[in-house]
């Protein structure tokens, strides 16, 4: 039986390093992203917040614990706009038929910590830091929105909307989340889809070069592949004329 504790406990304080290594590396993320910054507790109205410790599993089958700061956002009084379009069935199939027509690759990239990447915020939210990183008379006033504010999907949204019309891309009037490109002859030269941090998309060369390089440039992406590849829950297989889509995993 002292064996047995003793095994407890040495597991219970290497699962206390990992998640506490899993939140320093969160809060890494938000101050890369500049989320927040601290200002002196004045007694302005704060919104609590927290942690949602999540296991993943890797491609290889091995797991790790991802940890995210999320604010309680019921505790505030928000009337902004909150909605945030993500692409149908309809469009995700159009651009892998777009792909076997034109004989272009598909290719998908995956943001990391998307929501903590969206537009500054325009009105003004305080946060009540959470205890491992709590200051002394201080809290945090919010530059971006964190998980959990009910206008975090819509902020990310205007934020890829507006980073895609630099680039030129212009919405599908049958999608929100569907972006396409013409060259100057009006032929289709790229199409992309968006569902939250999941992007699928085929073009041209120079299409690829020109638009995804940007958008590689202006976000964090954490993984990306091409040709095969498992998307939003379907298994993706390429070959030269065909694409072929199946959900055995998933299943």
């Amino acid at each position: 039986e002292k064996d047995v504790a003793e095994a407890l406990v040495c597991e219970s304080n290497e699962l206390n390093l990992i998640v506490a290594e899993a939140k320093h590396k969160e809060m890494e993320n938000m101050i890369d992203n500049n989320v927040f910054e601290w200002v002196i507790d004045q007694g302005q109205s704060t919104v609590s917040c927290k942690w949602v410790l999540t296991e993943k599993i890797k491609d290889n089958g091995s797991s790790f614990i991802k940890a995210r700061l999320v604010a309680r956002g019921f505790e505030e009084n928000n009337y902004n706009r909150t909605d945030s379009p993500t692409c149908s069935k309809q469009s995700i199939r159009m651009v892998f038929t777009v792909a076997s027509s034109m004989s272009w690759e598909l290719h998908t990239i995956d943001v990391t910590s998307a929501f903590l990447q969206g537009n500054r915020m325009e009105r003004e939210v305080y946060v009540k830091p959470p205890k491992e990183f709590a200051e002394p008379g201080k809290i945090w006033r919010l530059l971006r929105c964190l998980y959990g504010l009910c206008d975090a999907p819509r902020s990310w949204y205007e934020r890829v909307l507006s980073e895609l019309k630099k680039l030129k891309g212009i919405v599908s009037k049958y999608d929100n989340a569907l972006f396409l490109w013409y060259n100057e002859e009006g032929v289709i030269d790229g199409i992309l889809a968006v569902h939250v941090d999941d992007f699928v998309y085929c073009g041209t060369s120079s299409w690829l070069k020109f638009v995804v390089k940007n958008i590689i440039a202006t976000f964090k992406i954490s993984k990306s592949a091409q040709g095969c590849f498992a998307y939003l829950g379907l298994n993706i297989i390429q070959t030269r004329s065909s694409v072929f889509v199946d959900q055995y995993k998933y299943l």
